[in-house]
């Protein structure tokens, strides 16, 4: 199952970390909503 992270902290250990342990994208907030919204279709199967 894809995990998409969203934080508060906006650092990059932060972002490293999410991404180690399986994240396929991390946001810090405030987020953009359309960058959120293309990782959320990228990340579901088509159909």
């Amino acid at each position: 199952t894809p995990v998409i992270l969203i934080t508060a902290f906006g650092d990059e250990a932060t972002h490293a970390e999410g991404r180690e342990l399986g994240a396929v994208a991390v946001f810090d907030k405030p987020f953009n909503v359309a960058q959120l919204r293309a990782a959320v279709l990228e990340t579901m199967p088509p159909g």
